[in-house]
């Protein structure tokens, strides 16, 4: 366990973090003071996500609650994201951004089960309309390609996301 820290001295050690940082070093040093950059993480959900999305998953007051992924290198196969397993995740959603700027969520659960870990990821950087998915399991909730098209939902994909998040995560068949 660490010792108590002032409340002075937590918010200069987060000064010096990115949103990302400062939420994995609140979540695993003092969970107790996560809500400190809560209006920050609003603000970082708002400016990379579109609204599609953040509908999607649950609005903006849903998504703060998804924890933070670190983006590794490896994350990446091509210039899809779709080599994250298993063991690169701990929650059932989790959020990020990748080096080139593109916010992604990864969603992992149990299809027949088997874990799968699935991202569904903005395409390109600045079409905040087009996003795609990519996985290195066999994927079940986008069918292929684009999920959101020029802002056109793939309307199977967001039943389909909507069916597991109230299936607590465990999925027999869509």
């Amino acid at each position: 366990m660490f010792p108590y820290l002032p409340y002075e001295i937590i918010e200069k050690i987060l000064s010096f973090l990115d949103i990302i940082s400062k939420e994995i070093f609140l979540y695993n040093i003092y969970p107790e003071n996560i809500y400190i950059i809560g209006n920050e993480k609003i603000n970082f959900i708002q400016h990379y996500f579109d609204n599609q999305i953040i509908d999607i998953f649950g609005g903006v007051k849903k998504m703060i609650s998804y924890p933070f992924i670190q983006f590794q290198q490896k994350f990446i196969g091509f210039d899809y994201i779709d080599n994250i397993s298993i063991n690169d995740t701990h929650f059932n959603i989790m959020i990020g951004i990748d080096d080139y700027e593109r916010p992604f969520l990864v969603i992992t659960y149990k299809y027949s089960g088997e874990n799968i870990v699935e991202c569904l990821f903005q395409r390109y950087t600045y079409q905040k309309k087009s996003w795609s998915n990519g996985s290195c399991y066999s994927k079940h909730i986008c069918c292929c390609g684009y999920f959101m098209d020029n802002g056109r939902l793939d309307e199977k994909t967001v039943k389909n996301i909507h069916h597991l998040i109230n299936n607590n995560f465990n999925i027999e068949s869509f």
